[in-house]
């Protein structure tokens, strides 16, 4: 169980900073490091 959950962290990390990133070039990654689209995600999933 703990395996599939690091797997779809991993997937809706990747896709969230990837759509971030492509609105906000500059500052996507950097969010997506510090957590600050960890709130969003919560909300979204």
């Amino acid at each position: 169980m703990m395996y599939i959950c690091l797997i779809w962290f991993a997937l809706i990390q990747s896709v969230a900073t990837y759509n971030r990133g492509a609105r906000h070039l500059h500052g996507g990654i950097d969010e997506a490091r510090g957590g600050g689209l960890w709130l969003e995600r919560i909300q979204y999933f």
